[in-house]
């Protein structure tokens, strides 16, 4: 998770702490600082769940809310992460040519 985005999830005094000191956080201190919205007892069971309500909607549902949720800014930033990552690293990402 890039700099760019981080601070708008958990704000800017702790994306500042995290990012500088490389520090990890645990299950309830990332959903105190909302980087996950829930926590499980048991993931796998609780992931094949949201899986069979997924898979439930159809195709086009999820599809479209994931559209609008993650328009607004957020994938400029994104772009702009890879940009900045390609440069630092001097190689491109994810098999893409430059």
């Amino acid at each position: 998770m890039g700099a760019w985005i981080l601070p708008d999830l958990v704000g800017r005094g702790a994306a500042l702490e995290l990012c500088m000191t490389g520090r990890w956080v645990d299950a309830a201190e990332a959903l105190m600082l909302g980087l996950v919205h829930r926590v499980e007892d048991d993931p796998d069971r609780a992931a094949a769940g949201l899986a069979e309500t997924l898979a439930a909607a159809g195709p086009l549902g999820p599809g479209r809310i994931k559209t609008v949720a993650s328009a607004g800014g957020l994938l400029d930033r994104l772009r702009t992460e890879r940009q900045v990552n390609r440069a630092a690293f001097g190689q491109a990402l994810d098999g893409e040519a430059w």
